[in-house]
């Protein structure tokens, strides 16, 4: 049971670095939209 969990963890690590890279894009778009429309 640990053995598997240990084998699972870099994905599960791998996948939350990604989601904070796009969650991170996505709010760097919206932020540029938003200056674009003030501008």
């Amino acid at each position: 049971m640990i053995r598997k969990n240990l084998s699972l963890f870099p994905f599960l690590f791998i996948f939350i670095i990604l989601l904070a890279t796009f969650s991170f894009s996505q709010q760097k778009g919206s932020v540029e939209k938003i200056v674009i429309s003030k501008a």
